[in-house]
């Protein structure tokens, strides 16, 4: 018996080694230009938070037997990333320094992130499709991406889990998973990373609930699992807080929402559609849920825009874009998934191979043409109120500055070491100077952060009164959001100020050609006796 002769389909169609080949050259390629891409926009765009130090301050504080605190023997939660700021402490707790290995745990972060993206589409298509590619290149030439995933931040962290969570429930459900512990496991640590980590649990206990009972009413033994697990992570997590700080929130939640704030996120939204050209590749992402309804697209589009609605009505961040960074990976994913959609769906119609490939290239191109542009530029100070990545890292790097000159005051003798001081960005001045700190917009002070808003700017609507600043003897208060000048600064003579929302006297002190200039409860006896040890100029 003869074969038969291969018909003139098979005679085209690659060889099983060929096959091979190609997914190993695509899917190489595809790897190192995404790992450099990375690199490269990582490496230009890496900075260290001020925020980044509170984080850092409670977990000196951890190692060093006071506790989870800021201030020794205050017991409030002034942060809102607990797993994070457990992971720093035990970072310092073998000695490392906090600063550069807190931006390697991130950049960690952002890697493993893009290889399960990378891997989703792999799963579907194999490796061999460029396809597969566009989401990962998007996200590694994504300098909102790159950038968060430094800063010192739980950001890229979160991130991780969130997708990694979800992407594992999909996985689950899909292979009917009797015991899904995986994915709670991941969704608890996400929200332990960041509260808002229970939206994504509550949008997946949702889909969960609602699949088993249209396909097996009696079956909810899997979701009853899969829910007590997630609760009892949190669970053990919500009684540390209600024992440890007697409260239900973290005190940052109750010192910076405080209410509807659409104005100001539609500014912030509109300003990453402008920089990133949103408006030319979104329409993208409703694609695979209006063309296929699967459980992925349906999942991660509900996700999407739920968390954007949560962002939209607390008025997104005054940093550039940091809360959009962990819904890049659900974005740029359904953007992928709608490029496929439509090829597919134009297939389907007849037209040639080549043509759709066009296509394809054409899109990803303007995808990826427009994500880069602004990935490469550099804008020192934005608009409308939000600071742009180098200002954050610039304020920061001032702060530091300070910190470290506090410390050496105290070192020196001209400050005693247990003076407190009331500032506004109680991050790296804090952490450096290691003084007794009071943020005056009630970060890591009860009284303050239940009080009524009065200012308009975001998250910093709130502002501890004279009266109060005076009950804790404040003793260097830091109105003009700076302390340290030299003796060039136009600063030096004034002895007053009067705008919102403080109105009094300054004071300047100098050692050294360092000139600290300040605000003060003290009076003008105490004042004098508490800087002897300086020049003491007014």
């Amino acid at each position: 018996m003869t074969d038969t002769p291969p018909g003139p389909t098979d005679a085209r169609a690659p060889s099983p080694a060929r096959r091979t080949r190609i997914a190993v050259l695509v899917g190489l390629g595809g790897a190192l230009l995404t790992a450099a891409l990375f690199a490269a926009l990582a490496s230009r765009h890496a900075f260290i938070g001020d925020d980044a130090f509170i984080s850092f301050r409670y977990a000196e504080n951890l190692i060093a037997g006071h506790g989870l605190v800021f201030n020794p023997g205050e017991r409030v939660e002034g942060y809102t990333n607990f797993l994070w700021t457990v992971l720093i402490a035990a970072v310092m707790a073998v000695g490392l320094p906090p600063e550069p290995l807190s931006n390697a745990l991130g950049i960690a972060a952002g890697a493993v992130l893009l290889a399960l993206v990378a891997r989703m589409g792999a799963r579907e298509r194999g490796w061999g499709d460029p396809l597969v590619w566009l989401a990962p290149l998007g996200l590694a030439a994504n300098r909102t991406f790159a950038a968060w995933s430094t800063g010192g931040l739980e950001t890229m962290l979160f991130a991780l889990l969130l997708f990694a969570g979800l992407a594992r429930f999909l996985e689950e459900r899909e292979r009917d998973a009797a015991r899904p512990l995986v994915s709670a496991v991941l969704l608890a640590a996400a929200t332990l990373t960041r509260p808002e980590g229970g939206l994504a649990f509550v949008l997946a206990a949702a889909f969960f609930a609602i699949e088993t009972l249209r396909s097996r009413p009696r079956a909810l033994r899997p979701v009853l699992t899969w829910g007590l697990t997630y609760g009892a992570i949190v669970g053990a997590h919500l009684a540390f807080r209600i024992a440890y700080y007697g409260d239900f929130v973290p005190n940052t939640f109750r010192a910076k929402v405080t209410g509807l704030q659409w104005d100001q996120a539609a500014t912030w939204f509109g300003m990453y559609v402008s920089d990133y050209g949103a408006w030319a590749y979104a329409w993208l992402a409703l694609v695979p849920i209006v063309v296929r309804r699967d459980a992925r697209s349906t999942l991660f589009t509900v996700f999407l825009l739920t968390y954007l609605a949560y962002l939209g009505s607390v008025g997104g961040d005054i940093f550039e874009f940091r809360f959009l960074a962990p819904l890049l990976p659900f974005f740029y994913w359904l953007v992928q998934d709608g490029v496929r959609a439509l090829l597919d769906a134009v297939a389907r119609t007849g037209v040639p191979g080549a043509a759709r490939a066009i296509l394809g290239a054409a899109l990803g191109a303007t995808l990826l043409g427009l994500t880069v542009q602004p990935s490469l530029d550099v804008e020192p100070w934005r608009k409308e109120g939000i600071a742009s990545i180098e200002a954050v890292a610039s304020y920061a790097a001032m702060r530091s500055n300070e910190g470290k000159i506090f410390r050496d005051l105290v070192e020196e003798g001209l400050l005693d070491g247990d003076e407190l001081i009331a500032v506004g960005g109680a991050g790296a001045l804090p952490y450096y100077a290691k003084l007794p700190t009071l943020d005056f917009r009630g970060l890591n002070d009860r009284k303050i952060a239940r009080q009524a808003a009065e200012g308009t700017a975001l998250g910093h609507e709130k502002r501890a009164s004279m009266e109060y600043l005076r009950e804790r003897r404040v003793v260097i208060y830091d109105v003009l959001n700076r302390i340290v000048y030299d003796r060039t600064s136009p600063v030096l003579g004034v002895k007053t100020l009067d705008r919102p929302p403080f109105r009094g006297r300054l004071h300047c002190v100098e050692s050294r050609g360092r000139f600290l200039i300040f605000a003060t409860t003290l009076s003008r006896n105490d004042f004098q006796r508490e800087f002897e040890r300086f020049r003491i100029l007014y």
